[in-house]
């Protein structure tokens, strides 16, 4: 094991010049759909309480309430989704500038990972 990271720590000089970047922009990107998803979560959530409302007042069909509830469980895998995507992207940011390394180094072995 102690080996496989030194390996994989020396790799780290060949980074191509765009993969930083690219981790970046990964990683905004993700935070930008986790807030969109986050908002439609909220949407559905209070779609979902007018048409309950309007279920108990006799205003609208069992479909309708059925149809908000897949919607909201739609928005919230959408979220759930997101954070993954997030955390991946995130991931892959710190294992392109070393940071990934440097921690699972530090916990798995007791020699340094730079000569």
């Amino acid at each position: 094991m102690e080996l496989d990271l030194i390996n994989v720590h020396f790799n780290l000089k060949d980074i191509k010049p765009g993969e930083i970047e690219e981790a970046m922009v990964a990683v905004e990107t993700g935070m930008e759909s986790l807030n969109v998803t986050r908002e439609r979560v909220g949407m559905a959530e209070e779609s979902l309480r007018i048409i309950q409302k309007r279920y108990g007042e006799g205003l609208t069909t069992i479909v309708e309430l059925q149809q908000a509830e897949l919607a909201l469980a739609r928005s919230r895998l959408s979220w759930f989704r997101a954070i993954h995507n997030l955390r991946i992207a995130q991931a892959r940011l710190r294992l392109t500038t070393g940071d990934l390394l440097m921690t699972v180094g530090a916990e798995t072995c007791s020699a340094p990972l730079s000569p």
